[in-house]
């Protein structure tokens, strides 16, 4: 048993032989089960407060400048992949148009053969 554990177990047995059980458990109840200096008071609670606010802010601006400039990479990205369908399409719009001028031409050169 810790040092500290052997005077709460003695404090207890003095506040049984003074008063009863109940009474005594209860008065325990109120007393923090670690020493005062490891209790938070509300000026510790409110300095954490503090300090987490303030990471959490600069977490948020550093999230909100990290997706700023993930979405000017995307944009350009995004660009650039509509350029690039744009000029594949019309290469394949001039393609088929060719194929289709050859088409109709082979057809009328076959018609105007048998005709």
């Amino acid at each position: 048993m810790s040092i500290q554990h052997q005077a709460r177990h003695h404090l207890i047995e003095m506040l049984v032989a003074s008063m009863d059980d109940e009474a005594a458990a209860t008065l325990m109840d109120y007393l923090p089960p670690v020493g005062w200096a490891d209790v938070a008071t509300k000026r510790d609670l409110d300095t954490l407060e503090a300090v987490l606010r303030g990471e959490l802010n600069s977490l948020r601006a550093d999230l909100r400048a990290e997706l700023h400039h993930e979405l000017g990479t995307l944009r350009t990205d995004v660009h650039r992949e509509i350029g690039a369908l744009r000029d594949n399409l019309r290469r394949l719009t001039v393609t088929m148009l060719f194929g289709l001028v050859a088409a109709v031409v082979a057809v009328g050169g076959i018609g105007f053969a048998t005709g």
